[in-house]
């Protein structure tokens, strides 16, 4: 059987609007909305569908939307690979995508990994409010380069995403000077990202603490298939390797274009991205052109709908 992959944007990748099509039209995976709304305590599906954009950004709403909504693309996808001589074997996702992957792979329930969103959205919340920061990209020069500028400015690497882009972060007056600093420099492009504050960075120690306390006290199974995680973009299969890997990312830089690469070296050709647009699909051509990226859409899953999009 030919084998394929899941892979799972990250935060930032949210709409509002998002989910309403599955909700309304696929009755088989509205259970997992109408259960979010039960174990969260307020309606998920309503914010996600209506907003308003300022409330679904904060990561305390948007981190669970984004996992129920990627999870139930997949559980939809992968209902459709059974069908055909494609077999999912592995799995991985850009930071808070990740936590879908490790559901997929069967590492949690549908419902743990929920929980895990909503805490973890919220610790990051609080980080931000408490340690205010941002993040920027850096497109178009060396390593040795975007090294100089975290030298000179004390921002962190915090994202790999393709062998010309790398993610700072750091507090605001970092990100400012950094941002000073690159333009005088080689960079294609320099790009202040719109987030609420800085991830993948050590503003987000404390939350990390507090991340790996509650992490520990969740019982996780060893994955059906392998996952490639963020902090080592390898594959892992022992469960308490993976919730170590999995609070590290909070203040680790997420390693996304070697994970691309590695799973290639493993011999996967084919992808699907579970999730709102095509973010992941526009990074693996930089990495790999030879790859290739099928977007998981909810209107794929809409017959009606799906023939009106083309």
């Amino acid at each position: 059987m030919t084998k394929a992959a899941f892979i799972f944007p990250g935060q930032g990748t949210q709409v509002p609007g998002m989910g309403r099509v599955l909700y309304e039209n696929v009755r088989s995976v509205r259970k997992y909305f109408d259960e979010a709304k039960e174990l969260l305590g307020y309606d998920l599906i309503q914010i996600m569908r209506e907003g308003p954009e300022e409330l679904l950004n904060e990561g305390r709403y948007c981190q669970p939307a984004l996992y129920v909504h990627q999870f139930a693309l997949a559980v939809l996808q992968k209902e459709m690979l059974a069908i055909t001589s494609i077999e999912l074997g592995l799995a991985f996702g850009l930071s808070l995508g990740e936590l879908t992957a490790l559901a997929i792979a069967g590492v949690y329930d549908f419902a743990t990994g929920l929980q895990v969103a909503h805490r973890r959205g919220i610790l990051m919340q609080e980080a931000s409010e408490q340690n205010p920061g941002g993040m920027l990209a850096l497109l178009g020069a060396s390593l040795e380069e975007v090294r100089k500028v975290c030298e000179q400015t004390g921002a962190e690497m915090a994202n790999f995403n393709t062998p010309s882009q790398i993610v700072l972060a750091g507090t605001v007056e970092n990100i400012r000077e950094a941002e000073k600093l690159a333009h005088s420099l080689s960079f294609s492009r320099v790009v202040p990202l719109k987030v609420a504050g800085a991830s993948h960075c050590s503003l987000l120690k404390e939350a990390r603490r507090k991340f790996r306390d509650y992490l520990g006290e969740l019982r996780f199974k060893a994955p059906e298939f392998p996952v490639i995680q963020n902090v080592e973009a390898e594959q892992t299969m022992d469960p308490e390797k993976i919730k170590g890997n999995l609070e590290a990312q909070l203040t680790l830089p997420v390693l996304w274009c070697q994970s691309m690469q590695r799973a290639a070296a493993l011999g996967f050709t084919d992808f699907y991205e579970c999730g709102v647009g095509k973010t992941l699909r526009g990074m693996v051509r930089q990495i790999d052109p030879q790859l290739r990226v099928f977007s998981v859409q909810e209107a794929d899953f809409v017959p009606k709908m799906a023939e009106s999009t083309r």
